[in-house]
């Protein structure tokens, strides 16, 4: 239907332009002079499985691996490297759909 079509087609939109700017925005967060390349950071859409369409129903994964690390889970990051890949997603977020402040 129409409704199903604009949400995913939002859905998505809102998606692109966040994982667009995750990564340029993690790397200038995790920059260094040891490490002037920074870390990277990526979202990617998970498949629920179904066959389905809407690209909502199967979540999306976060992926930040920190400089000089290898790929990592979240779960296995230091507090300190999950809070900057945190920070890192908000501020995408932040990108796509400014609001005028924020409560933390």
């Amino acid at each position: 239907s129409g409704v199903r079509e604009e949400r995913s087609n939002r859905i998505l939109d809102a998606f692109n332009a966040v994982s667009g700017k995750i990564d340029a925005i993690y790397k200038a967060l995790t920059k260094s002079a040891a490490h002037p390349l920074g870390g990277t950071a990526y979202l990617t859409l998970e498949d629920d499985g179904s066959g389905s369409d809407e690209p909502h129903k199967g979540g999306c994964k976060y992926t930040a691996m920190p400089p000089t690390k290898r790929f990592r889970d979240m779960d296995q990051l230091s507090g300190g490297e999950r809070t900057v890949a945190a920070l890192a997603l908000l501020f995408a977020i932040h990108a796509y759909q400014p609001s005028p402040f924020f409560v933390l």
